[in-house]
């Protein structure tokens, strides 16, 4: 692929205020969290490449001389055609221009200015009198997330005609385009369609009087307009695809005197194509997709929120948005933390890292003050061997410091163990990062525990059905065995032991302090006068644990039920270690 579009550098454009962004021929992935200016670099793009259009020398715009460039048509949005302040819309806050500065493979570099104050009408943008004229046209297309087919309409802008987009435009229109171009297209368009959708026994039909385009599966036949808006989609992806495959350089100005073997670049903006469809055909459509571009030559520039798709593509070939533009990593693995990188959403607010979603909607319901003060983020990643990559992740994106709520489970009564397995996990960590880590712990197993013993406090048939059972969940229970599995199997006991050899003090061996103090909280519960209060029921689910009394799939119902606060010593627990959290991190901010 020669002359292909290497950069694309935004300056004051909507939410960027100086950012580069680099294409490659291969697929290039733009992903980040909703908001994040994903669909506001298509536009960018797209934009882009109707200016850069009008400079060649050919063009219709350049010969009648037009100093203005209509936006309505490319978007197929209202919005662009009658609000009065459009291009005003299109520059960042507080600043008057925006520039677009592009970048070719074989040297050309040709810059755009967005100037309303210079424009007699605002939806317009202005064309430079004088400019490089580019001597290589560039065919585009842009694929919006989701938009219907309509009634064809014999009545359409001849100036718009080589403007291929699914916003306003009417796709009918643009089948009839690809018949007359290309009679084998809508075979090709069938094929692709049975892969990516995996059924054998569906067809297209096209007929151009009036012009209508029909599907055909298992004997039924229905109007492209009535079929399954995923369906919909696609035919159209590959409508347009099609017409960038077969199309000229003088269609990519709108103009007809002109050879129609003449070279020009194609690139194909697709904003979420997994949009509508189920994660194994959108990985289907975007895999057949990606080879089907590669064989002609077009490039492909996608937006995705899709874990999926980010796997399929080469870790160069994705752009990461986050809340301050770009994020900037080398990490090999950036895709494994897609996830937890979108969740952010300011770079002014440390981040406060939790074991699931569930946690995140617990935190916010029942201590609204940690969101007041960290940006709470669901990991739901294998802590042991992800988290020093992860933490490293979330601190150079946010640069601030980085908490971590990891759920005690069965050993919460032992802080030495535990404080030696947070230095564990750490221990792959930068030096220079590791200081800004701060590692806390549940003082009950989970956040199912708070909520048990909320129920037992407040439900008395809920706390004498359980009473009825402790006997047999503590004889059942394999607390014991896990934890001490947990020191062998997961090799954490050096850890332990330099721990242990640091301290200024003699500590008893963990594993055996931890079958000691099990067997005297069972005591505890299997006496015959034991008080059925708050520390009845904690001891209870730090032995037993509350994930063998219910599960973490109940947590969302639960919640629901919950209408008002949790009990005082419930909510205490919590208050607690919110507060110690919040404590340290105001103590963390004034050793900085």
């Amino acid at each position: 692929m020669t002359g292909f579009l290497t950069s694309l550098q935004l300056t004051n454009f909507r939410k960027f205020k100086d950012e580069t962004f680099h294409l490659t021929t291969s697929p290039k992935v733009i992903m980040g969290r909703n908001g994040s200016g994903k669909t506001q670099l298509l536009w960018a793009i797209a934009i882009f490449l109707r200016s850069y259009n009008t400079r060649v020398a050919t063009s219709n715009w350049h010969k009648q001389n037009k100093p203005t460039l209509a936006l309505g048509p490319l978007f197929g949005d209202p919005f662009f055609e009658y609000e009065t302040d459009t291009s005003s819309a299109l520059i960042r806050q507080g600043e008057t221009t925006a520039t677009l500065l592009g970048n070719f493979s074989d040297g050309r570099k040709v810059s755009f200015v967005i100037n309303p104050a210079k424009s007699n009408r605002a939806r317009m943008i202005e064309q430079p009198d004088t400019a490089e004229q580019p001597p290589r046209k560039v065919r585009y297309a842009f694929v919006q997330p989701s938009f219907l087919w309509g009634e064809h309409q014999r009545q359409e802008d001849t100036g718009d005609k080589h403007l291929l987009t699914t916003g306003r435009r009417h796709m009918l229109r643009r089948v009839e385009d690809l018949v007359k171009k290309d009679a084998a297209a809508l075979a090709a368009i069938t094929g692709s369609i049975q892969h990516i959708f995996g059924v054998d026994d569906l067809t297209l039909e096209f007929i151009d009087d009036p012009n209508r385009l029909f599907v055909k599966e298992s004997g039924v036949q229905l109007d492209i307009g009535m079929c399954a808006a995923s369906l919909q989609k696609v035919v159209a992806i590959y409508v347009l695809f099609h017409l960038l495959r077969v199309s000229t350089a003088g269609e990519a100005e709108g103009r007809q005197d002109c050879d129609d073997n003449e070279a020009t670049q194609r690139i194909l903006l697709i904003d979420e194509p997994e949009a509508l469809l189920y994660d194994c055909v959108a990985e289907r459509l975007f895999l057949r997709l990606r080879q089907d571009c590669h064989d002609a030559k077009i490039q492909l520039v996608i937006t995705t929120n899709s874990k999926a798709l980010a796997k399929s593509v080469n870790q160069q070939d994705i752009v990461m948005l986050g809340p301050a533009g770009p994020i900037r990593l080398d990490a090999a693995s950036l895709t494994d933390y897609v996830e937890e990188l979108a969740q952010i959403t300011s770079i002014d607010r440390p981040v406060l890292l939790l074991d699931g979603k569930n946690d995140v909607e617990f935190y916010k319901k029942y201590v609204p003050n940690l969101s007041k003060h960290f940006q709470l983020i669901s990991g739901g990643t294998d802590t042991r061997h992800q988290l020093p990559t992860l933490t490293k992740l979330l601190i150079e994106t946010v640069n601030q410091p980085l908490f971590i709520l990891r759920d005690s489970e069965l050993r919460a009564c032992w802080p030495e163990s535990l404080l030696a397995w947070g230095e564990y996990c750490l221990s792959n960590v930068q030096k220079e990062v590791r200081p800004r880590c701060q590692i806390f712990f549940t003082s009950l197993p989970c956040i199912e525990s708070y909520l048990f013993v909320h129920c037992a406090l407040t439900d008395s048939s809920f706390a004498d059905d359980q009473a009825a059972q402790v006997k047999q969940k503590l004889c059942s229970s394999k607390s014991v065995t896990r934890f001490i599995n947990y020191f062998t199997e997961q090799n954490f006991q050096g850890a332990i032991n330099e721990h242990q050899r640091a301290s200024n003090e003699e500590q008893p061996h963990p594993v055996l302090e931890a079958c000691r103090r099990w067997e005297a909280g069972k005591t505890f519960l299997t006496a015959p006068d034991s008080p059925r209060d708050a520390r009845y029921w904690r001891t209870y689910v730090n032995l037993v644990g509350s994930h063998e009394i219910f599960g973490s799939k109940d947590t969302p119902t639960l919640m629901a039920k919950l209408a008002g606060p949790l009990h005082e010593a419930v909510q205490c627990e919590l208050d607690a270690l919110a507060g110690e959290m919040i404590a340290r991190l105001v103590a963390c901010r004034a050793s900085a």
